[in-house]
Protein backbone atom coordinates (compact mmCIF):
# COMPACT_ATOMS: atom_id res chain seq x y z
CA UNK A 1 0.00 0.00 0.00
CA UNK A 2 1.34 3.46 -0.87
CA UNK A 3 2.83 5.68 1.80
CA UNK A 4 1.58 9.18 2.53
CA UNK A 5 4.07 11.16 4.56
CA UNK A 6 5.49 7.93 5.97
CA UNK A 7 2.04 6.44 6.65
CA UNK A 8 0.10 3.84 4.73
CA UNK A 9 -3.17 4.94 3.11
CA UNK A 10 -5.05 3.02 5.84
CA UNK A 11 -3.18 4.81 8.64
CA UNK A 12 -3.59 8.22 7.01
CA UNK A 13 -7.33 7.74 6.50
CA UNK A 14 -7.82 6.48 10.04
CA UNK A 15 -5.98 9.46 11.48
CA UNK A 16 -8.06 11.85 9.37
CA UNK A 17 -11.31 10.32 10.65
CA UNK A 18 -10.34 10.20 14.32
CA UNK A 19 -11.84 13.61 15.06
CA UNK A 20 -15.30 12.04 14.68
CA UNK A 21 -16.56 14.63 12.18
CA UNK A 22 -18.06 13.96 8.74
CA UNK A 23 -15.49 14.15 5.93
CA UNK A 24 -16.35 14.37 2.25
CA UNK A 25 -14.63 12.12 -0.24
CA UNK A 26 -13.20 15.13 -2.09
CA UNK A 27 -11.77 16.58 1.15
CA UNK A 28 -10.06 13.28 1.91
CA UNK A 29 -8.71 12.80 -1.65
CA UNK A 30 -7.12 16.24 -1.54
CA UNK A 31 -5.81 16.06 2.03
CA UNK A 32 -4.46 12.52 1.88
CA UNK A 33 -3.64 12.24 -1.83
CA UNK A 34 -5.25 8.80 -1.95
CA UNK A 35 -6.74 7.60 -5.24
CA UNK A 36 -10.54 7.50 -5.23
CA UNK A 37 -10.81 3.75 -5.79
CA UNK A 38 -8.34 3.00 -2.98
CA UNK A 39 -10.09 5.36 -0.55
CA UNK A 40 -13.49 3.83 -1.28
CA UNK A 41 -12.16 0.27 -1.06
CA UNK A 42 -10.84 0.96 2.46
CA UNK A 43 -13.98 2.88 3.49
CA UNK A 44 -16.39 0.22 2.23
CA UNK A 45 -14.46 -2.48 4.08
CA UNK A 46 -14.58 -0.48 7.31
CA UNK A 47 -18.29 0.26 6.81
CA UNK A 48 -19.02 -3.44 6.22
CA UNK A 49 -17.59 -4.21 9.66
CA UNK A 50 -19.20 -1.18 11.36
CA UNK A 51 -16.05 0.86 11.96
CA UNK A 52 -17.32 3.88 10.03
CA UNK A 53 -20.57 5.35 8.76
CA UNK A 54 -20.46 5.75 4.99
CA UNK A 55 -22.99 7.94 3.17
CA UNK A 56 -22.44 7.13 -0.49
CA UNK A 57 -25.27 9.41 -1.67
CA UNK A 58 -23.72 12.50 -0.07
CA UNK A 59 -20.18 11.15 -0.55
CA UNK A 60 -19.03 11.47 3.03
CA UNK A 61 -17.87 9.32 5.93
CA UNK A 62 -17.11 9.43 9.63
CA UNK A 63 -15.81 7.02 12.22
CA UNK A 64 -18.37 5.56 14.62
CA UNK A 65 -18.05 7.00 18.11
CA UNK A 66 -17.54 3.67 19.91
CA UNK A 67 -14.73 2.75 17.52
CA UNK A 68 -13.22 6.23 17.87
CA UNK A 69 -13.13 6.00 21.67
CA UNK A 70 -11.63 2.51 21.54
CA UNK A 71 -8.89 3.59 19.15
CA UNK A 72 -8.07 6.75 21.07
CA UNK A 73 -7.53 4.65 24.18
CA UNK A 74 -5.37 2.14 22.31
CA UNK A 75 -3.31 4.49 20.12
CA UNK A 76 -0.10 6.20 21.21
CA UNK A 77 -0.61 9.64 22.73
CA UNK A 78 1.31 11.34 19.92
CA UNK A 79 -1.54 10.77 17.43
CA UNK A 80 -3.00 14.18 16.70
CA UNK A 81 -6.77 14.53 16.54
CA UNK A 82 -9.03 17.51 16.22
CA UNK A 83 -11.45 16.91 19.08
Amino acid sequence: MENIGGQSAVEALLEALLNGEWHTYSELYKKLRIEEDKLLKIARFWAKYSFIELDEKQKKMRILEDVRRLLLEALPENVETER
